[in-house]
């Protein structure tokens, strides 16, 4: 996937975008107020972070986030480290 979204961003129409791979997601959202207890704790653990991350090269601003196995497949692999 990696490859094939940065062959994606050389191309003329997207120079302006690059990608971050496993992107801490707690440094995504700036407030939790809006979710549940489960979210919130599931959001801030550092093992939390999602797969790809377009952002706009000049303003660091996200654009696009790609989770490629999804909530359910971190939430159990979580499951298993925190014993929740």
């Amino acid at each position: 996937m990696y490859a094939l979204i940065s062959e994606v961003l050389s191309m003329d129409n997207y120079s302006k975008y690059d990608v971050i791979l496993h992107f801490p997601f707690q440094h995504l959202i700036s407030n939790f107020s809006k979710l549940t207890n489960e979210e919130e704790n599931y959001a801030k653990h550092h093992s939390t972070h999602l797969d790809f991350l377009i952002f706009n090269k000049l303003s660091k601003h996200p654009v696009l986030a790609i989770e490629v196995d999804g909530f359910e497949f971190h939430k159990k692999k979580l499951s298993k480290v925190t014993g929740t």
